[in-house]
């Protein structure tokens, strides 16, 4: 599996993270961890892909920030986070417009959803 890193548009992190996919030092971990961990982690077919559970310890990863998946599974975690990312986006954006730039000094992610979620129900969005 090479990425095209010449050709990868996107941000300076995503063109970053991309050049580390298609480094010898990940393609060698890569492949030490499919050969220890052969099947998907979520649905036990083969797995093809190795996902890191963070970016904290990119380059230095350890069993514990890897998953194996099969192709299937690792779509569809790309697209629950992306589909996670759009919804904190919306209620922060949401939290600025309704308590200002600095809202998260007095209030917690978690009351500012639940106020989210309010306003949504009561404006039928």
């Amino acid at each position: 599996m090479r990425i095209e890193v010449a050709r990868y548009q996107g941000t300076e992190k995503q063109r970053k993270h991309a050049r580390y996919l298609a480094s010898e030092h990940w393609l060698k971990t890569r492949e030490l961890f499919l050969k220890n961990h052969s099947c998907c982690e979520w649905c036990y077919e083969p797995a093809r892909d190795v996902h890191h559970l963070h970016y904290e310890t990119l380059g230095a990863e350890t069993e514990h920030d890897l998953v194996a998946l099969c192709r299937e599974c690792h779509t569809e975690e790309h697209r629950r986070q992306r589909a996670h990312n759009r919804h904190r986006a919306r209620v922060t954006g949401y939290a600025r417009k309704v308590y200002g730039r600095n809202w998260n000094d007095t209030k917690s992610f978690n009351w500012v959803e639940a106020d989210y979620e309010r306003w949504l129900a009561r404006t039928g969005r």
